[in-house]
């Protein structure tokens, strides 16, 4: 709900009043228009459950055309933040499951291969053609007009990367997915494992010559990777929809307890 959503936005805005408030909206269509209005009104906004590259253009866009209008309206842009999380393990462990089902009914050997080659490798190739995209939005004369009153750069924030397969490193998506102006909000077991046996060093850039051996691999499965990351969209609002519902009840529940408290002290 595109009103309701900028509704609530303005309201815990102006509830906690402090300026590093940043307003975690889902990058749905409806969520894309409230992100735009936000931004327009001067708030920090995290478009959260970006999967696919259409998704990211949009939200990416959104907060470019919101941070127009605020300086239009004599807004100060240098103090508006923004990053586009984009959820990754998921993605491999929906694609993974789909080529084991295809390499155990495989019998050609060179086909195997070629199927085997494709494991694991779907959510960082997504990635990548996101950051290629964040490169290109980001560097527009458009873009460049903002800079120089002092806007900040919208940040790919990476999501969900901790490994899930056992089979893969346990720091895969921290190590191939370092790059310049990103994020990676790491869970702490994987954070520990990349101190302990992490290498820094910068793995993502405009150079995605390598992912169309990934993409045609898909294609000729005949996964529809598009299909893949839309239906983890629906399960990822969901999933955050029950989450939210959760911390209300157990809010209500404690306040209840905290209520008949006082009224039995009194």
């Amino acid at each position: 709900d595109v009103e309701k959503t900028i509704e609530e936005g303005k309201r815990l805005h102006e509830k906690a009043n402090r300026p590093n408030l940043m307003l975690k909206v889902p990058a749905t269509n409806e969520g894309i228009e409230a992100i735009e209005e936000l931004v327009a009104c001067g708030m920090n906004v995290n478009a959260t459950l970006v999967f696919s590259l259409e998704q990211y253009e949009k939200a990416a866009n959104a907060y470019i055309n919101g941070l127009r209008r605020f300086a239009e309206d004599k807004g100060d842009v240098s103090k508006v933040r923004s990053v586009a999380s984009v959820f990754v393990s998921r993605i491999d462990a929906v694609v993974d499951k789909a080529l084991e089902e295809l390499a155990s009914k495989e019998k050609d050997p060179k086909r195997l291969k070629e199927i085997n080659f494709l494991k694991g490798k779907a959510a960082v190739t997504n990635c990548k053609l996101i950051y290629k995209k964040h490169l290109d939005l980001f560097s527009t004369d458009g873009w460049k007009d903002l800079e120089k009153m002092g806007a900040n750069i919208q940040r790919v924030l990476w999501a969900s990367t901790s490994t899930k397969s056992p089979s893969y490193s346990d720091i895969k998506y921290v190590t191939e997915l370092i790059a310049k102006n990103s994020v990676n909000t790491i869970p702490d077991a994987t954070l520990k494992a990349f101190m302990d046996h992490g290498v820094i060093k910068e793995a993502v850039t405009s150079d995605i010559s390598d992912v169309q051996d990934v993409t045609h691999g898909l294609i000729k499965c005949e996964i529809d990777i598009n299909e893949v990351l839309k239906k983890l969209l629906e399960k990822g609002v969901a999933s955050f929809e029950e989450s939210f519902e959760s911390l209300l009840n157990t809010i209500e529940k404690k306040t209840e307890k905290l209520e008949s408290k006082v009224k039995a002290s009194r």
